[in-house]
């Protein structure tokens, strides 16, 4: 399997959760904080469901082709029933119809979720791509502390971006990767001195 990690932007596109179950739960949950386009079907929802503004379909899928209405357009499915015969019929079927999709039991499926947080405008994410969903939430929460630690840099960062006069891409690269290796520079973030690191860094982008 050759994952690439990327970024989507999903406030604008339609998510189709098949599932009423605690592991579709879990994806709504996750996807509510960011989508407003969602649709849930299932011939059950478990009580949970209620916090979510997102429109529900009740319907006891006994044939994956009852679906193809739903399954057109942009859209993104996530498959989280508790029935893997049926989970697979419809990884089928989204292949067939070329539309991304994630199985929930499958680690095969065109994308899969990461573990990640967001902390202070920074996006982390672990993921062991399917062999230890557990080991990649714990890494997660390790790494959170470190995270922390170093996100004060970031507002110093955009500012510098927008204020250094350095055109070349290979120089201003440079210039803040020597940045990043400045002790000065992170005495000053991790006191709190933000606009001194701010001036610290315009000066070295003359120098």
């Amino acid at each position: 399997m050759d994952f690439v990690p990327v970024m989507l932007n999903v406030s604008d596109r339609k998510i189709i959760v098949i599932g009423g179950g605690e592991a579709a739960y879990k994806k709504v949950r996750n996807l509510a904080e960011h989508c407003s386009n969602i649709t849930i079907i299932a011939s059950e929802f478990q009580e949970s469901f209620s916090d979510f503004n997102a429109e529900k379909v009740k319907m006891h899928i006994t044939n994956v082709n009852q679906l193809e209405s739903y399954l057109k357009g942009d859209v993104i499915v996530i498959i989280a029933t508790d029935d893997q015969t049926l989970n697979t019929d419809l990884s089928v079927m989204c292949n067939k119809l070329g539309i991304m999709y994630n199985r929930i039991d499958d680690n095969t499926s065109p994308f899969i979720f990461p573990a990640s947080f967001e902390l202070d405008g920074i996006i982390v994410s672990v993921s062991t791509l399917g062999k230890s969903p557990s080991f990649a939430r714990y890494l997660k929460e390790r790494l959170k502390d470190n995270v922390r630690v170093y996100s004060g840099a970031l507002p110093v960062l955009q500012r510098l971006r927008k204020e250094t006069r350095i055109q070349d891409f290979h120089k201003r690269s440079k210039y803040f990767w020597d940045l990043l290796q400045n002790d000065d520079f992170w005495e000053r973030i991790n006191s709190g001195k933000f606009d001194d690191a701010f001036d610290l860094g315009l000066r070295l982008s003359k120098e």
